[in-house]
């Protein structure tokens, strides 16, 4: 799992903090937000930190596949379904700040280490160049998004969108 990744779901939690700060939630319902997403996170944390070790026979095939997909839907099913149906949430999705929404994507400008570890051998073109470039191009657009949303231009929450 890489530093990206951790920083991404750290990011997202404090964002969701943040939401509940701003929202009007009562103080039992935020602590159990908190907690909920806490442990969700924790759990997306550990699967994707067994999903990485490289156990024998797991390294590829059908069943690291089967499972990587799996977790895939299992986070995006926990991220959308409270969306669909939780007014509470859909209210602290609303209060967090949206410079703090998308400035979680800043930290993908770490992804010049895929390029690197092309460069020492470590990683294969076909991979390391689509996964770098495209990192750190979502993490320069990520910085000059906040910017524009901090600085209120009318058009950021358009850019922003598309």
């Amino acid at each position: 799992m890489t530093p990206l990744a951790r920083a991404t779901g750290t990011g997202s939690w404090f964002a969701l903090s943040q939401g509940l700060k701003q929202a009007e939630v009562k103080p039992r319902g935020g602590r159990t937000w908190r907690w909920g997403a806490t442990i969700l996170l924790g759990a997306w944390l550990l699967t994707r930190l067994a999903l990485s070790m490289n156990l024998p026979g797991s390294a590829i095939g059908p069943t690291r596949t089967i499972i990587t997909v799996s977790s895939l839907g299992f986070g995006l099913l926990a991220g959308i379904l409270p969306l669909l149906i939780s007014p509470v949430y859909r209210q602290i999705v609303r209060a967090i700040p949206e410079t703090w929404t998308v400035s979680v994507h800043a930290v993908r400008i770490g992804g010049f280490l895929f390029l690197a570890l092309m460069d020492m051998k470590l990683l294969p073109p076909q991979f390391a160049l689509p996964a770098g470039y495209g990192d750190v191009s979502v993490g320069l657009l990520a910085l000059c998004m906040v910017y524009l949303l901090a600085q209120k231009k009318p058009y950021a929450r358009t850019l922003v969108l598309g």
